[in-house]
């Protein structure tokens, strides 16, 4: 199986039903978890999905584009940390 196929299989499955774990996405898809890994691994890196200690979440439509604004656009105002948005310094433009 070619990655991006099972990067769009584990993705939808996911969608589906966010419960699944490695080893039971492994059994599904009929893969090894060390497949499993590198795909969720691309996933993130997609920003299609968030992985934390519970587990793996689909990202919004609304989250996937403020992240991809956040690492690409130079002159985005706010970054994300740990999943928060948080406003950059701006230096201060007033003329005093």
């Amino acid at each position: 199986m070619k990655e991006q196929d099972l990067d769009w299989k584990l993705y939808h499955i996911l969608a589906a039903d966010p419960s699944k774990g490695e080893e039971e996405l492994a059994t599904i898809a009929c893969v090894s978890p060390d497949q499993i890994r590198s795909s969720m691994d691309r996933l993130v890196l997609a920003n299609l999905l968030e992985r934390s200690d519970a587990g793996y979440r689909v990202l919004s439509i609304q989250e996937m584009l403020l992240r991809c604004q956040a690492r690409h656009d130079k002159s985005c105002p706010f970054f994300l940390e740990n999943g928060v948005l948080k406003m950059k310094s701006m230096p201060d433009t007033r003329d005093e």
